[in-house]
């Protein structure tokens, strides 16, 4: 493979070694349209990084499996102090996710008086 004797700059020549092999790695490949082809399909990005929505709900203290928290939660992973939404989706969903919340307590509130 002629790009694996020209490393890359600033990359040692073990590294660049394992990502041409990775590279010419058939599953490997695959796996990466796959991961491409679905990030297309994204309406918006999170700020989960490499932790999923569920664990940054425990983090907060908060049980899985607790009936509150979960839209505050989704919140934070889609809302940034200083730059806001990620996108004008996410900041839909989570207003949508809201009313309908606001609904459902206006009704339990009128059943039960």
């Amino acid at each position: 493979m002629k790009a694996k004797s020209k490393p890359y700059e600033g990359v040692s020549e073990s590294d660049w070694e394992y990502i041409c092999n990775c590279w010419s790695d058939p599953s490997y490949l695959q796996k990466a349209l796959k991961n491409a082809e679905s990030c297309k399909i994204r309406k918006w990005i999170s700020r989960n990084r490499s932790k999923s929505t569920a664990r940054h709900h425990i983090s907060r203290g908060v049980e899985l499996n607790a009936s509150v928290g979960h839209i505050e939660t989704w919140r934070l992973r889609y809302w940034h102090p200083e730059r806001g939404w990620v996108s004008v989706e996410a900041e839909s969903k989570y207003v949508s996710v809201l009313h309908r919340l606001c609904v459902l307590t206006m009704t339990s509130f009128i059943q039960i008086n």
